[in-house]
């Protein structure tokens, strides 16, 4: 009946009004901002009613041309721009605007041709403000670039392993310490670069700070360069987690102290031993004589 049909069409149209509403509420709460343009560049709709990134209400963009609220020095590239829509049907990359408050901001977009009866007649785009994003990439490509600057220059030996003991990153020292590649560095596990008796002490010390987190520091143990060469260090060992808070690796620092130990080793030496003949001194003789004749007291001349 004519009731029904004419009840039928207006729950229709309410039914029409709030998915249109809650396509507006999705639509501003989206990063991304919806535009046509035509094929000269002006802006000819926009689903918002103000750009909140970029300050401008829908106003200030319908009827004006894109390049009013592009950087004048790139303004150059809009043409290149119509082209690649053109020929390619869409486009997507960068493109530096000047926000209402005179500020470079970087849009990324997606742009797709819109064609009607053979023709096409503007384009169709999403854009996005990710100014933000890049200045915060920006800022940790730098401040990597710095700690990778000062790892490559400090005189001890930097480098990270995995859970698994295998090395993932590396300063220039560990591999002048050790005599490897930075190619055959990578990948290389602790206990190829130490004997058994060493890689036990480090597996140990790997097993301590993973149970408590403490830093262990001023450690020494001995590595094995490529060429089979033994090398003292004084050694750290501390605790890397991800961004979760979970255990994901180890940072050891590194110190080469052989010729210390070397020079250590030699004093010792040279202590109870002539440097000429290397045989023991009379400072020797005298302290084996006391620590026998000690011994005979204490047995009463009874051992065995």
């Amino acid at each position: 009946t004519y009731e029904e049909l004419t009840k039928r069409i207006k729950d229709l149209e309410a039914t029409l009004a709030r998915n249109n509403e809650r396509f507006k509420l999705i639509q501003h709460n989206l990063l991304e901002f919806i535009y046509e343009h035509d094929l000269e560049g002006i802006f000819t709709n926009i689903n918002l009613d103000y750009v909140s990134q970029l300050g401008y209400a829908r106003e200030d963009l319908i009827g004006n041309n894109i390049k009013a609220f592009i950087a004048e020095k790139y303004q150059r590239y809009f043409d290149d721009y119509m082209e690649r829509v053109l020929s390619n049907g869409k486009d997507e990359g960068l493109m530096n605007v000047v926000s209402q408050d005179g500020e470079i901001h970087i849009i990324e977009y997606m742009n797709t041709l819109i064609e009607e009866d053979g023709g096409a007649v503007g384009v169709l785009g999403v854009a996005r403000d990710i100014t933000d994003q890049l200045k915060t990439e920006q800022e940790l490509i730098q401040t990597d670039m710095r700690f990778r600057t000062i790892l490559h220059s400090i005189e001890d030996g930097y480098y990270e392993v995995d859970l698994n003991g295998d090395m993932t990153f590396f300063n220039s020292r560990v591999n002048e310490h050790l005599g490897y590649t930075k190619e055959e560095m990578l990948g290389l596990n602790f206990k190829e670069y130490m004997d058994e008796k060493n890689a036990e002490i480090v597996f140990n010390i790997f097993h301590e700070v993973f149970l408590t987190g403490k830093s262990v520091t001023s450690l020494e143990w001995e590595l094995m360069k490529k060429d089979g060469t033994r090398i003292f260090v004084d050694a750290s060992v501390n605790l890397m987690t991800n961004t979760k808070g979970e255990p994901d690796g180890f940072q050891e620092i590194i110190r080469d102290t052989t010729d210390r130990k070397r020079t250590e080793q030699e004093l010792a030496f040279l202590a109870y031993h002539d440097a000429l003949t290397r045989l023991f001194n009379r400072k020797a003789f005298l302290e084996r004589l006391d620590e026998t004749i000690r011994t005979a007291r204490r047995y009463e001349n009874k051992r065995a």
